[in-house]
């Protein structure tokens, strides 16, 4: 979510744009991209190398409503990054259902086109080959 600042320039009339994210959402790697991306400052105790390759990967996300994407190739649609192992659990079950149990290729070819997470394809091979047969 975009929320217009307080803070106004009264001599250029420029107002400053605040992006929120929603923290409770992101842990790790992810939650620092997050930060980085609403704040624009520099994460404390990150060494140079990090810092250029945190900026240079910031430029491949975006924040909308509180949410981390990832921006689409060409004209790809961005996919939401998602953090938490219960919403990853919530999104493999709802897809697989929802395409007619076809196995963990065409879950993950649909799960990835919406959402992007770590380790996508193992989570997803785990849950359609091991938990949904229990």
């Amino acid at each position: 979510m975009v929320e217009p600042a307080t803070e106004h320039f009264a001599e250029t009339n420029v107002e400053i744009l605040r992006v929120h994210l929603n923290e409770e959402e992101y842990e790790g790697d992810d939650l620092m991209l997050g930060r980085y991306l609403s704040t624009m400052q520099r994460p404390d105790g990150l060494m140079d190398l990090e810092y250029q390759r945190l900026r240079k990967k910031s430029k491949s996300f975006f924040i909308r409503d509180g949410y981390l994407y990832k921006k689409g190739k060409r004209s790809a649609v961005p996919r939401r990054v998602v953090g938490l192992w219960d919403q990853k659990l919530e999104i493999m079950k709802e897809v697989h259902d929802e395409i007619g149990h076809r196995g963990r290729g065409a879950t993950f070819e649909q799960v990835k086109r919406r959402y992007q997470w770590k380790g996508m394809f193992a989570d997803i091979d785990i849950h359609v080959v091991i938990i949904v047969p229990q």
